[in-house]
């Protein structure tokens, strides 16, 4: 991609950004930078600022983070010395300038496929909503987004048939293990993305190069062994602390108190309210309160099982389903805090029968007006633009099949983890390949105008 194409993208990306926090901040002051989940990263910010190290550890090992969560954005909000809402501004532009460089690197991915995508695709990304829209926030996601940008590109670099003289071992070897070291130390689930990427990535090299892929698979080794080192430290850093060798206590509570009661909800099976009591009433019943967060998450997660297997196999897989649905489908205004501010119910405890019935009855509310009319209406512009992923599809299979299998696989795989769990932020990582098929689709329509057009004269 020509470096005019890359300030291009950088520009437009970076000034439509700016102009979305000016009006975030004129509409809903400093508090429309922050939902829910921002508490977290600003207690962690304060944790590591006042341990004085990168790792939250006091002077005799004891550990005053959060282990829940993963370090990278912490650190950042402890770098720039935001540790209240009130300086949010100081995270968001570097946020702003993160998510521009993720729309040049996948503008650069799409190129890596055609050279008459890689425009198209990056201004495309600049407009995506769900990037703008988080991007405003104070979250790891899109610091997150940008380290799996760089892994994509990477993995695409692996899998692409060029030259074997030309192919850049240490690039790929490089910037895979800074994609899954960033991206893991920014979320957790970024491990599961990375090790489910590392296994399809070794299957479509054997597939496509046979045995002439022991280069490939020798990057490919080398990366995971890198990045496997690379994330040690925050497994060390929970054992010096806790006493237990591992990387996040987030697994339990999020597989006991979400995904089995969306999923049980979405299904039609139980309401989500009264599942999460059950679960948290059987927790009681074999929990011992012991304060040690590791063991009650292990205690969390074998319930969690449990309860996903007697929720049934046909039940999970209609909530995966209409979860994933919706994800994809629900529009990223919907969790803009400005327009969450308007009079509106939770989604999660909105009742109906399964997740037709919800999403009927939440838009049909009369406390839920003028808020689920707004999502409803950007619910159809979210619908139009994935109908241009999809026609973007063809072409892109077109040019390279194997390389539109990783991103499909990629994105199977991003909405396998998200499970019922309902959010436009979930949809993030999957961003990088629905934009570079959105660069396919508009690259396609407009060459087939330009031959319209010379066919006409």
């Amino acid at each position: 991609m020509a470096s005019r194409s890359i300030l291009l993208i950088f520009g437009v990306a970076l000034g439509i950004r700016l102009i979305s926090m000016v009006l975030s901040w004129w509409l809903g002051g400093v508090e429309a930078f922050a939902i829910e989940d921002s508490t977290q990263f600003l207690l962690e910010a304060r944790a590591y600022a006042e341990a004085g190290s990168l790792f939250g550890l006091a002077a005799d090992g004891t550990g005053i983070y959060n282990p829940q969560i993963m370090p990278l954005a912490g650190w950042l909000f402890a770098w720039t010395g935001v540790t209240d809402v009130a300086l949010a501004w100081r995270v968001i532009l570097i946020q702003h300038v993160l998510d521009a460089a993720t729309c040049v690197v996948i503008g650069l991915t799409a190129g890596l496929l055609s050279p008459r995508y890689a425009l198209p695709a990056g201004l495309a990304a600049a407009l995506n909503p769900t990037m703008i829209v988080v991007s405003n926030m104070m979250l790891s996601d899109t610091l997150c987004l940008f380290f799996y940008a760089i892994l994509i590109y990477a993995a695409m670099r692996l899998i692409l048939r060029e030259d074997e003289r030309a192919f850049p071992f240490w690039q790929c070897v490089a910037l895979g293990s800074l994609g899954i070291t960033g991206a893991v130390f920014s979320r957790y689930v970024s491990l599961h993305l990375s090790v489910f990427l590392i296994g399809l990535l070794a299957v479509l090299i054997l597939c496509r190069f046979g045995f002439q892929a022991r280069e490939r698979l020798g990057a490919l080794a080398l990366t995971a062994l890198i990045a496997a080192a690379a994330i040690q430290p925050i497994a060390w850093r929970n054992f010096e602390s806790t006493g237990h060798y591992s990387f996040s206590l987030q697994s339990g509570v999020h597989l006991l108190y979400w995904v089995v009661p969306m999923a049980r909800d979405l299904s039609g099976m139980q309401p989500q309210q009264e599942a999460e009591r059950e679960a948290q009433n059987r927790l009681q019943e074999i929990s011992n309160a012991t304060g040690d967060g590791f063991a009650q998450s292990r205690t969390m997660e074998s319930l969690g099982a449990e309860m996903l297997r007697e929720t049934g196999v046909g039940n999970l897989l209609k909530a995966w389903v209409l979860g994933s649905a919706l994800n994809v489908a629900t529009p990223a205004l919907a969790i803009n805090p400005i327009l969450r501010a308007l009079p509106h119910d939770s989604f999660y405890a909105t009742p109906g029968n399964g997740a037709v019935g919800k999403v009927f009855t939440f838009l049909t509310a009369a406390q839920n007006q003028p808020y689920g009319a707004i999502v409803a209406a950007m619910g159809l512009a979210t619908v139009a633009w994935l109908a241009l992923c999809a026609y973007g599809c063809v072409p892109a299979a077109r040019t390279d099949f194997f390389a539109v299998l990783l991103l499909f696989g990629w994105c199977a795989a991003v909405l396998a983890v998200t499970g019922p769990i309902v959010s436009p932020k979930y949809r993030l990582p999957m961003e990088p390949a629905l934009c570079v098929f959105i660069g396919a689709a508009l690259s396609t329509i407009l060459h087939r105008l330009r031959g319209f057009q010379n066919a006409v004269r």
